[in-house]
């Protein structure tokens, strides 16, 4: 009687064991590995959302199976639901801690996008403790650390910022963004992404969309209905990402594959006489080249100009460079911003701020709170 007992006793805690195991792709379930292998086959078309929920249903089959857990978290990393994310790869660690080190990375930068900075530098440490983690994966990981530990001791000291609308008089159902004022706030012209012509009754979702630029004025600080700028500034392409003078004068911008343009998007300009625009120009090739130009900002002595772009010679990424004008109207070839503005990294949206000595701009390569952040820096007394 007393063996029988323990013969089931033994018998079930094996069954139990068994389904309690973990799963991997060594050992999942036919059904399992289907759906598993149709996720993969969805990544690599960066068809997230059908990956996801294939991967979903490979739990389903195995609930227990670590690499779906694993490639779910990705997949809902990609589709940008964090909390779902920090579901899969939490479990994922959960059932095998030590399956894949670099679910911890993928972890730790979910938690910097919710910004919880700490559990963020908790396993971006155990990430970098992996004996395999060397060379460029490491430097990334202990770059990403450095802003966890920043962005822990600047939310212990914030900075107020109260952002006000700007209203329906600028604002609407369509994206507004890259604004760029005159010098004694007169005039913002930004960039609107509006329906082709002749699509301007579709829903945003049916139709192609176009960048263009719109101008508003202002009145005892109060700024007039938009207007769109119009031709011959506007076309058919994508105008975006602009720079209006100081005094209001000159609207440097970017134009994309333009009929002769010398890169994928080059950088011109045009002339207000009144109120009316100049036929564009490229900027030249000293400027311009094979590559992406973007992002100008004009000095507001008019002598230099500065842009983003992803040209050879930079320090990696998109960096920031200038050129500046020669005595006859001309602009000298471009110059890579150097270190410290520059990094391996990304930066990217330069503004010259009118006392010519303060440059403003976004970069994800220095310290930062996430993603990429404003930063600024001073010329000093030698300029530099």
């Amino acid at each position: 009687m007393y063996q029988k007992i323990i013969v089931i006793f033994f018998f079930l805690a094996s069954t139990m064991q068994l389904h309690s195991q973990v799963v991997t792709v060594e050992n999942a379930g036919k059904k399992a590995m289907n759906n598993f292998n149709d996720g993969i086959e969805y990544v690599m078309q960066a068809d997230f959302q059908n990956a996801l929920e294939a991967f979903q249903k490979a739990i389903e089959a195995e609930p227990n199976f670590v690499d779906a857990y694993i490639k779910a978290g990705a997949a809902s990393f990609e589709l940008q639901n964090d909390s779902l994310t920090l579901f899969y790869l939490l479990k994922a660690i959960d059932l095998k801690p030590d399956h894949d080190v670099g679910v911890y990375k993928k972890l730790a930068e979910t938690e910097q996008r919710l910004m919880l900075y700490e559990d963020a530098g908790e396993h971006i440490k155990l990430f970098l403790e992996h004996p395999k983690i060397t060379g460029v994966t490491r430097r990334n990981a202990e770059q990403f650390l450095i802003s966890i530990e920043f962005a822990i001791n600047a939310v212990k000291n914030p900075v107020e910022f109260n952002p006000v609308n700007l209203g329906r008089e600028i604002n609407s159902e369509y994206s507004e963004y890259f604004p760029s004022i005159a010098a004694d706030n007169s005039v913002m012209v930004f960039t609107r992404k509006i329906p082709q012509e002749g699509e301007a009754n579709m829903r945003i979702g049916e139709t192609s969309l176009q960048e263009d630029f719109y101008i508003t004025t202002n009145n005892n600080d109060v700024w007039s209905a938009s207007q769109n700028v119009g031709k011959p500034v506007n076309t058919r392409l994508n105008e975006g990402a602009q720079n209006i003078s100081a005094d209001g004068r000159y609207l440097f911008y970017t134009l994309c594959q333009s009929p002769d343009g010398f890169g994928r998007c080059d950088l011109y300009y045009a002339i207000k006489f009144g109120d009316v625009w100049s036929n564009p120009e490229n900027c030249g090739k000293n400027i311009n080249g094979g590559d992406w130009e973007s992002q100008p900002s004009i000095s507001a002595d008019g002598k230099y100009l500065y842009f983003c772009s992803t040209r050879p010679g930079g320090l990696g990424g998109h960096d920031i460079w200038y050129a500046e004008i020669n005595e006859n109207g001309t602009w000298n070839k471009a110059v890579n911003a150097g270190t410290p503005i520059n990094t391996p990294y990304d930066e990217q949206s330069p503004f010259m701020h009118p006392d010519g000595r303060t440059i403003y701009f976004s970069s994800n390569g220095h310290p930062n709170m996430g993603g990429s952040d404003l930063f600024y820096a001073k010329k000093g007394i030698d300029d530099k």
